[in-house]
């Protein structure tokens, strides 16, 4: 089923090759986007501001009752004081994720968008997803980076350099205290940013160092239970970071693949410095990236998020 699984995906990259995008037809496509990206960060203010003004969000147990799968964990963390917004997904990491994969879609372009610029920060802001925030965060310092770091950029806009790299900054200090506290709970047993980083090392390295470390499909959840590692107050039966999942599937395999990737992508940024066609390396950096989202690698939805922008990408007919 795996099989006809990716089969299916790729075939559907590899089919809209042949479908080209009319230039006179972008604007229309990105309106719709913006109409999307609108829609879903629009839900998520209200969302927060329901939290912040009553302790609770009743909008997120109406649409609860509609999600393929359960997202109780948030409402819960909302009980208890935590304020995260999920929109019309099941999971704040997931929103976020979702709201990156339309900001590379619209990327592709190659038309400047503020607004969705904007809005779509502001919804991964809200999600309260550390992930979303520190991968946009660093795409834009990437795109920075490409944009002026070279000889010619720096000759001729080194007053717009240094401006835009000001604001970055600004932004980032008044984040600080936001980043600061995600990462302090790195070291804080039963936080979600334990559960995803920290706690798993311990399976990564079991399935690593031993030849029955390895887990069959369909025994991942008792498998982490056995290991005791607490998400929230209760022990966690999944993996919630992709690349540690391939790893406990796959073992070496998934390394070596992981480490080959990640050389094509540095090789990418090298020759990117003045020429990095609509955010062509934040595009391929996306997949692994994407992996420290969440554990779901083998679901539809996310192998959705992947694709998209790469269709788009064909679509658009750029060549690299």
């Amino acid at each position: 089923m795996l099989f006809v699984y990716t089969v299916v995906i790729i075939g559907m990259v590899w089919s809209i090759r042949f479908k080209t995008i009319s230039p006179h037809n972008y604007i229309k496509i990105l309106r719709f986007f913006w109409l999307v990206v609108g829609l879903v960060v629009g839900l998520a203010a209200v969302e927060m501001a329901q939290i912040i003004l009553s302790g609770g969000s009743s909008l997120m147990e109406v649409i609860s009752k509609y999600l393929i799968y359960s997202n109780s964990y948030v409402l819960n963390f909302i009980k208890f004081g935590g304020k995260r917004t999920t929109a019309l997904y099941f999971e704040p990491a997931f929103f976020a994720l979702a709201l990156i994969s339309i900001w590379l879609s619209i990327k592709q372009f190659g038309i400047k968008t503020p607004k969705s610029d904007a809005m779509i920060l502001a919804g991964i802001i809200l999600s309260g997803s550390f992930s979303g925030v520190m991968t946009f965060i660093l795409f834009y310092l990437l795109e920075w980076a490409f944009q002026y770091l070279n000889k010619d950029a720096i000759k001729k806009k080194l007053p717009l350099a240094i401006i835009s790299l000001s604001v970055f900054l600004v932004g980032v200090i008044f984040a600080f205290p936001y980043i600061a506290t995600r990462l302090g709970d790195l070291g804080t047993e039963g936080s979600s940013s334990y559960y995803r980083i920290v706690g798993p090392l311990v399976m990564v390295g079991y399935s690593l160092l031993n030849v029955n470390g390895v887990v069959r499909f369909g025994s991942l959840y008792e498998y982490v239970a056995s290991f005791g590692i607490f998400n929230g107050a209760d022990v966690g039966k999944t993996i919630d970071n992709g690349l540690y999942l391939l790893i406990i599937y796959f073992s070496w395999f998934a390394v070596i693949l992981a480490l080959w990737y990640m050389g094509k992508v540095m090789k990418m940024m090298i020759n990117a410095f003045g020429d990095n066609q609509n955010y062509r390396v934040q595009l391929y950096l996306f997949t692994p990236l994407l992996l420290f989202f969440t554990g779901s690698v083998f679901s539809p939805e996310y192998a959705f998020l992947i694709v998209c922008p790469f269709i788009l990408r064909k679509a658009l007919n750029i060549a690299r």
